[in-house]
């Protein structure tokens, strides 16, 4: 069991590493902070806030499903993983609504390039449990679970770009 956390621990560290690394590189001024103005930032503290009280809420559901002995088929990790993930999607949804998504430093071309190739790294152990049989003999609980998670949430994120960048562009053609 040690080895396995010492394992995951070391595998996370490298790869807030290797995504420092990425960031720096995606930027343009090759800085890993982003930078925002004023309005972004006053947009972003809007969105961090009711990104809280999202998953606050969602946290809140889940202890009195708790108190209240209902059993859901997901494993307890997983749900929680799922209030964190909607709180950060209430912050993405809402950045991007409010033209605060992208900071002043972003290279747009290389975040996009960069989402999908996270969206196909997380597509591969789906698509590999669904091979192997995992998912399917066991069920929800099984890790791919937590990158169909990513995947969806990652796509609800594309569509809000997508549909974002379609609305400005039939603003910008009234």
């Amino acid at each position: 069991m040690f080895a396995v956390s010492a394992f995951a621990a070391v595998g996370l560290l490298v790869g807030l590493l290797v995504a420092m690394i990425i960031i720096k590189f995606a930027n343009k001024d090759k800085k890993i902070k982003t930078q925002y103005d004023e309005r972004q930032q006053n947009i972003l503290n809007k969105g961090y806030k009711y990104g809280f009280y999202t998953m606050i809420t969602c946290e809140a559901i889940l202890i009195c499903l708790g108190i209240g002995q209902v059993s859901l088929p997901f494993a307890d990790y997983l749900l929680h993983f799922i209030a964190i993930l909607a709180g950060c999607l209430v912050l993405c949804v809402y950045s991007i609504w409010n033209d605060a998504y992208w900071g002043m430093n972003n290279n747009k071309k290389s975040y996009l390039i960069i989402f999908a190739v996270l969206f196909v790294i997380n597509l591969i152990p789906i698509v590999a449990g669904f091979l192997n049989g995992s998912i399917k003999a066991e069920g929800v609980g099984s890790l791919p679970i937590t990158n169909i998670i990513v995947v969806i949430w990652m796509a609800l994120i594309g569509c809000t770009l997508l549909v974002k960048k379609i609305a400005d562009s039939r603003e910008e053609e009234d």
